[in-house]
């Protein structure tokens, strides 16, 4: 078979769209489509819209809320309020001080500053928020801590977390462990975690500890 022939018997291709003829067509044909449509995407626009002009929901630290520092003293776990902390350290050279109390571990250097070191487990114990402890962890972790005008390096234990509170997780002191009006419990947690005020217990340990 010649090419000619072979060419001659193909069907020519219908054209979808004749661009001399129909473009008027094409776009009257658009128009009705979209008018066709256009009530159910409005419908589906207004509600996108809807949604996305409700303000976003944060996971940021409400009204009531309080981010804190959670430390293990012993078998026992305390947290404060995380503002009042500046660091956290290891334990380094602590330089003791002839005739301080219990409660005063030394002086240490932190960015060559120094800082009065104190024993946290032992200023606990002397506001009987603590069980005394015959073997003293002297390993732990040093918190450097501003409160009540003071800014103390607080030896606990360990350093656990950071940890968002609110208002309904936080359960009423025993009121026991409090001292007048001078309250160093602010509550404790279904999981046992008490919540300490640092302003409280800075201001006490002037006249628990009485610091040189």
């Amino acid at each position: 078979m010649s090419i000619k022939r072979f060419i001659d018997g193909v069907h020519p291709m219908p054209s979808l769209i004749d661009c001399r003829e129909e473009p008027s067509r094409a776009a009257s044909e658009a128009r009705e489509g979209a008018q066709r449509v256009a009530p159910e995407l409005q419908q589906i626009f207004a509600e996108r819209a809807r949604r996305l002009a409700q303000p976003i929901q944060s996971t940021a630290q409400g009204a009531n809320d309080q981010q804190v520092l959670v430390v293990a003293i012993g078998d026992e776990y305390f947290a404060f309020d995380s503002k009042c902390v500046m660091e956290v350290h290891p334990v380094g050279r602590i330089t003791r001080m002839p005739g301080a109390a219990a409660c005063w571990l030394g002086l240490v250097n932190l960015r060559g500053h120094l800082y009065a070191a104190m024993d946290f487990a032992q200023m606990l114990v002397q506001l009987h928020l603590h069980r005394s402890s015959d073997a003293p962890n002297r390993a732990g972790q040093l918190v450097l801590a501003t409160a009540a005008g003071m800014t103390l390096a607080l030896h606990v234990d360990a350093v656990l977390t950071v940890r968002q509170l609110t208002t309904g997780e936080i359960l009423p002191p025993v009121a026991d462990a409090q001292k007048g009006d001078k309250r160093p419990v602010l509550g404790i947690t279904e999981d046992l975690v008490v919540l300490l005020d640092l302003d409280v217990i800075f201001n006490l340990c002037r006249q628990e500890c009485n610091p040189a």
